[in-house]
């Protein structure tokens, strides 16, 4: 599942996570994002945004990882309100972003000529534990 969601071929992924549904497999976490990868990358955000939806009602509940698919993915677009949009839901369910997905935001908001609201997400990341790399720093 995750070389589909890697190059983005949301086709093979759904029949792969259909395939595994109907043989009573676990559909986990880590096959639920490769298929949410698959779509982002094939330009199929708001069906992704739907499977997402779904991870909750199947019992499995999206972390970290599932949540920077989608910040990546806005952040390509510069759809900057939905990449807040998704942080202030990882907020509210406390999840915490990695430094990867912190640098991106940083990165995007950076090109964006934001660079204040980037020291501020740098401030937020120290502020939870999140230690800023060499990424985070050459961003700014």
């Amino acid at each position: 599942m995750r070389d589909w969601g890697d190059v983005g071929d949301s086709g093979e992924a759904r029949k792969l996570f259909d395939e595994m549904t109907e043989r009573g497999c676990l559909v986990d976490v880590p096959a639920y994002d490769s298929y949410l990868e698959a779509l982002c990358k094939g330009g199929k955000v708001d069906e992704a945004y739907k499977i997402f939806q779904e991870m909750g009602s199947n019992g499995v509940e999206p972390d970290a990882c599932t949540y920077s698919i989608f910040i990546r993915t806005y952040c390509e677009v510069d759809d900057i309100h939905s990449v807040f949009r998704v942080l202030d839901r990882m907020r509210r369910y406390n999840i915490l972003p990695n430094v990867y997905t912190y640098n991106c935001v940083i990165k995007k908001l950076c090109k964006n000529e934001k660079v204040e609201e980037a020291y501020q997400l740098l401030d937020e990341m120290i502020e939870r534990g999140v230690m800023p790399d060499t990424w985070s720093y050459n961003a700014i």
